[in-house]
């Protein structure tokens, strides 16, 4: 039901090609059917980056236990064992989706990481020309399954894989379409966006963050529209017209920086900025203004849900710290504070203060939606200023926990007012809505810290 819903909706936008879900089994008839339902609506499908050809690292180790194996991803080492798998997912793709199917290559560690982080056999100073192999071993897959005369096909820049094209480390097939990504923290293009020289034989493309997990706008918008606009029109001046793909995590959240995305994507040349702010914003353009200038600024852009979660985290991993009497501060949620800027106690009590303010901008904003306001902009803008203050508070709270200058039980008591709040999100077809958000976890966050807490106190 969700699966046609999200394709309707998508179709409703003017999209013609979806990737059904981030790692997705084709092998599974459950997961195939994902694909199924979406061709069946005339939608063109591909892959997520981190599974070229379809086989995610978890996919490759499937494959092989259903043969009775467990074999480790090793393309360095063992690469006919990751060619067999490229060759039978390629062929199941290509009979399921047949000419919808648009091809994504590259060569991805496991968890949309760097290769060499999950594939020791493959070294950053050899990644390069191991990619480079990748992408005419998976051609040679492609020719061989798809009997098109010029199958279309794209790898993504994404983090890097950005660094290594803008380095001249990899080598491109030449029908391949290459897809500039955006730092999704930031939702700015990355560095070999700007750097590439285009020439006429290379097909180019944009891959963008509407919403980014985990350092970014997950549960709640946040990017401006003209944002979206500079970023598309940069890239349709540069050329960058072969394919464009937004991420955006979920669809009813993000409504506004979905359909602007979009509108720009189909017609750039009569989208208009003005007009498509008085379509859905109406009578509160200058609110939603306030609203996508009231979130904090940090290194990595905006501070978004997304970020409140590795906040939380990072409590959590300093907490486990205080249990094994062992602080690891190399560790990456430990690194958080670092690349937000507030490692120092200082840093956080300048930190805690800018979110006291940045609530208090939220919930003006929230105050400021009448209650006979449209039921669209009372839960896009009223209910989403008002739980983002709430949340800011959370981070204020963890703050101060993190400090000693307050004790677990006040971080406890703003995730509950966060919590409470979310059911007047949840009507209509809404119903539960918040049932599946299971990786902006905030029940399963609190209970963590409680029990986190109560061990620290034993």
């Amino acid at each position: 039901d969700i699966a046609e819903a999200v394709y309707e909706s998508a179709l409703r936008c003017g999209v013609n090609l979806i990737i059904p879900a981030s790692f997705l089994d084709i092998m599974n008839p459950y997961e195939a059917e994902l694909i199924v339902r979406a061709v069946a609506r005339g939608l063109y499908v591909t892959q997520h980056h981190i599974e070229p050809l379809g086989v995610s690292h978890f996919g490759f180790e499937n494959y092989w236990k259903a043969r009775g194996e467990n074999v480790e991803f090793s393309y360095g080492a063992e690469p006919q064992r990751v060619i067999e798998v490229w060759r039978a997912f390629a062929g199941k793709w290509y009979e399921i989706a047949g000419d919808r199917v648009v091809w994504q290559t590259g060569l991805r560690g496991k968890g949309d990481r760097s290769i060499w982080h999950s594939d020791k056999s493959v070294n950053r100073e050899a990644a390069g020309r191991f990619i480079s192999q990748a992408f005419r071993e998976q051609m040679d897959i492609i020719r061989s399954v798809d009997p098109r005369p010029a199958p279309p096909v794209t790898t993504t820049l994404w983090a890097e894989m950005s660094d290594l094209m803008a380095d001249g480390e990899i080598e491109l097939p030449p029908e391949m379409i290459t897809i500039f990504c955006d730092k999704g923290s930031r939702q700015d293009m990355a560095e070999d966006f700007y750097t590439t020289i285009r020439t006429p034989e290379l097909k180019t493309g944009i891959y963008y963050h509407i919403a980014f997990w985990i350092r970014g706008a997950h549960l709640f918008q946040g990017i401006d529209p003209a944002k979206v606009e500079r970023v598309m029109r940069s890239a349709i001046d540069r050329g960058d017209v072969e394919y464009a793909i937004i991420n955006v995590s979920d669809i009813r959240e993000h409504t506004i920086g979905i359909e602007a995305a979009m509108g720009l994507m189909c017609d750039a040349r009569s989208w208009n900025l003005q007009d498509f702010m008085k379509l859905y914003a109406g009578a509160l353009g200058a609110a939603y203004n306030q609203f996508f200038s009231a979130f904090a600024s940090t290194g990595e852009g905006t501070f978004q849900d997304g970020d409140a979660v590795l906040l939380m985290q990072t409590l959590h991993f300093i907490r486990e710290s205080e249990i094994s009497g062992r602080i690891n501060d190399d560790d990456w949620l430990c690194r958080a504070l670092i690349r937000y800027g507030i490692d120092t106690p200082d840093t956080r009590r300048r930190f805690q203060r800018l979110l006291e303010l940045k609530a208090e901008e939220f919930d003006f904003i929230a105050d400021g939606v009448s209650p006979t306001a449209p039921q669209f902009h009372r839960f896009n803008l009223q209910y989403q200023a008002r739980q983002l203050a709430n949340l800011y508070r959370v981070c204020v709270a963890i703050l101060l926990a993190i400090d000693n200058c307050a004790d677990d039980e006040l971080v406890i008591r703003a995730v509950d007012r966060f919590i409470a709040l979310m059911p007047e999100a949840e009507y209509g077809k809404w119903e539960n809505w918040y049932r599946g958000a299971t990786k902006a976890n905030w029940h399963e966050l609190k209970q963590q810290l409680i029990n986190l807490s109560n061990k620290v106190s034993e």
